[in-house]
Order: C-alpha cells, then structure tokens, then sequence
C-alpha cells in the first residue's frame, strides 16, 4: 500500500506533473540523464540527486514511483560565467 514519490531537478520532463515510472529506463526516457547542476571551486561537477534516487529506489526492489520535476514554467538551459569562480 506504500507509495514512492520523488521530487526534484530533472533534465527534461513534465513540469510539476506526477509521472509514474516504473524502471530506471522509463525514467531515463522521459527525465533524462542525470543532471548537473554546477561546479565547484575545484572543478568538481556537481550532480542532482534524483536520478541516482531513483535507481537506487528500483535497485532496491521497488516497483512503481511517482516522479515529479520542479522548475519554473518557462524553465530553460542557460549558462553564464561567475566572475572569480
């Protein structure tokens, strides 16, 4: 009777729209790779945890999830220099 629900950043997707995923693959379809957010000062990526929550979610034995992506409507790439980073 449990039921999963993650919510976060996500590649692609459905905007605050519960999906129900059902395997890591399915995720990957309609999310997208993992997504990285940003670098550190030393260069280090730093990644979004949701999908790495997810496959730990199916590799755990889970079977079925609600996946939920967050970003404003008019969300889109961009990417710009900070100066002194």
């Amino acid at each position: 009777m449990d039921v999963a629900a993650f919510v976060g950043f996500t590649a692609s997707g459905p905007i605050d729209v519960p999906v129900a995923v059902y395997d890591p693959v399915q995720f990957a379809q309609i999310f997208g790779d993992d997504l990285l957010l940003a670098y550190t000062r030393d260069g280090e990526p730093v990644w979004g945890h949701l999908a790495a929550s997810v496959r730990a979610f199916f590799r755990s034995g889970g079977r079925k999830c609600y996946v939920v992506r967050v970003a404003a409507d008019d969300a889109e790439s961009n990417g710009f220099l900070v100066p002194g980073l």
